[in-house]
């Protein structure tokens, strides 16, 4: 790669992950909102539910849209790694979802509130930990 050309790649490459970044912040700030929105202010009120359920579906949407523009804008050795991770990461969170569920089944743990956002850490850490032997690997 030239200079220039290093340059435009770097600097698309960055827009795009601020993008991530935002898409992603709206995303979560989109449930955070719903849900005291829903819980102290407007409780059992359809309407508002639905309006707030378009408004996470339409950021969840967004973020969607930003990490495929982030990724097809990486290389083919970042593609990959990035593939990898997320494949982990998806195997990982399964395995946990029916453990989980297992358990819950044979009444030794109620599924509630507190254990879905686990999974969402999980997720997280997992995805960074993937992304670390990825790009071991790669290297």
């Amino acid at each position: 790669m030239n200079g220039m050309n290093s340059e435009n790649y770097t600097q698309r490459s960055g827009r795009n992950a601020r993008l991530v970044l935002l898409w992603s912040i709206a995303w979560g700030f989109s449930l955070v909102a719903a849900c005291f929105l829903l819980k102290f202010w407007w409780p059992q009120n359809k309407v508002m539910l639905a309006i707030l359920v378009l408004v996470h579906g339409s950021c969840a949407l967004g973020a969607l849209k930003a990490h495929q523009v982030w990724l097809r804008g990486l290389d083919e050795l970042q593609q990959q790694i990035q593939l990898h991770s997320m494949a982990f990461t998806l195997g990982i969170t399964w395995i946990a979802i029916t453990i989980l569920l297992l358990i819950n089944s044979a009444s030794l743990l109620d599924i509630g509130d507190f254990h879905l956002p686990i999974l969402a850490v999980l997720m997280a850490v997992v995805g960074t930990v993937g992304n670390l032997i990825a790009m071991r690997k790669a290297s």
